[in-house]
């Protein structure tokens, strides 16, 4: 999962509500929160939570 995100990290669906640069990609059953900002090419895990929970800018802290 680390090196598919350091090669494709535009791989995952751009969630903007969630944040700024903030990325998700479904890896079942889980569901990986990525920041990718593109200015810098750095990727971020920000969480791993599993699928089933309702995702929401107050579970991702500081960090929406």
């Amino acid at each position: 999962m680390y090196r598919r995100l350091g090669y494709f990290p535009g791989i995952g669906s751009s969630r903007p509500r969630l944040g700024q640069d903030i990325r998700i990609l479904p890896l079942l059953p889980y569901v990986v929160i990525y920041r990718h900002a593109e200015r810098d090419d750095i990727v971020s895990i920000v969480r791993i939570l599993h699928g089933r929970r309702n995702i929401t800018g107050g579970l991702l802290g500081a960090t929406a």
